[in-house]
């Protein structure tokens, strides 16, 4: 590990928990760690992401005691520190922010935390001179972070997005970064093209393309392992923990998913999503129509994990496809798996 990143790291770990790449038996994940030399330092997408600590599978709300008044539980937990998060999981914490902006517990985990993007490349530094160009103009400004670091042949290149960062890179005695004021999600040039391509695709495909939904249903298990690994998935459902004293309890927000049978029932026992293909349709809706419409910002990353998990191997990219053909050209279920590789 290079001098300057040691340093920051040590820094930070001064009053946060180091949160960082690290090998496992099943790959990479980011973990806790106190041990800077086990940090995989790469361009390899964690299986997890950072919603596993932003926006934990299970969080306390609140206590209550009898009809006393219900008083918010605060948040007292150490500071984390996000290390290598990609800059695609970087646009995916760019989406929670505008998602939990007005969230109390999101933002008490957000104010606790620093967040460290890591890229690492490998070109020459004529190349690398326009990247890094792109990269500052064209991206980061359109990320939310604390501190960036560009890992090339040319050396490490550190950016602050934030006050939060600026503090940190100069508490670690590194004076020469760039400051990367961001503009918002949305970039000057207009809409993602690639958002606004799918969005026609998908919008009114359960009408256009009802039967290709209708084999994605047959074929999907409803197992909800792709929005549990998705970075941009956050469905939750609230329940009640009673205490073992009378009229004592707390409430509890966990993770959700919409592929779940019982995920759509209202009052009175009616599903909105009764079959799979209403539920399969409706998770790439939200993604591809929904927050594009709400947000203006693409509600998929293209991370791939959903991919990885599939245990009847749909692939995201490929249904994509398959929706912006004619109905008459629809391929069959079988060329909707991931291609082996």
């Amino acid at each position: 590990m290079k001098t300057n990143l040691k340093k920051l790291l040590k820094y930070i770990q001064q009053e946060h928990k180091l949160i960082a790449p690290i090998k496992k038996d099943h790959g990479v994940f980011l973990s806790q760690t106190k041990d800077l030399n086990k940090i995989i330092l790469s361009s390899q997408l964690t299986e997890n992401s950072f919603k596993d600590f932003l926006f934990p599978q299970e969080q306390e709300l609140f206590d209550f005691k009898g009809a006393e008044l219900v008083k918010p539980k605060q948040y007292t937990a150490p500071g984390l520190a996000l290390f290598g998060i990609s800059i695609i999981d970087l646009r995916a914490l760019s989406l929670y922010a505008q998602v939990f902006r007005h969230d109390p517990y999101f933002q008490a985990r957000g104010n606790n935390t620093i967040v460290i993007g890591y890229l690492k490349v490998a070109t020459p530094d004529q190349t690398f001179g326009i990247f890094k160009e792109r990269l500052e103009e064209d991206t980061l400004e359109h990320l939310e972070f604390d501190v960036f670091v560009l890992d090339s042949n040319t050396g490490l290149h550190f950016f602050s997005g934030s006050p939060k960062g600026q503090k940190a890179l100069t508490q670690a005695g590194i004076e020469d970064f760039e400051n990367v004021e961001y503009v918002g999600p949305v970039k000057e040039s207009g809409l993602d093209q690639t958002m606004v391509a799918n969005y026609k695709k998908v919008k009114n495909s359960f009408k256009t393309h009802r039967k290709l939904w209708e084999e994605l249903g047959k074929r999907c298990l409803a197992c909800g392992k792709c929005s549990l690994v998705c970075p941009t998935c956050f469905c939750f459902s609230t329940h009640y923990k009673f205490g073992q004293k009378k009229k004592t309890g707390k409430k509890v927000l966990n993770w959700d998913t919409c592929f779940y049978s019982e995920f759509s029932r209202v009052a009175g026992g009616h599903k909105f999503l009764d079959t799979v293909a209403k539920r399969i349709f409706f998770w790439y809706e939200h993604k591809f129509v929904r927050i594009p419409d709400e947000l203006s910002i693409p509600g998929c990353v293209g991370c791939g994990r959903c991919i990885k998990v599939c245990p009847v191997a749909i692939d995201i990219s490929r249904v994509l496809a398959e929706l912006g053909k004619p109905v008459s050209k629809l391929a069959s279920r079988k060329t909707l798996k991931k291609k082996k590789s």
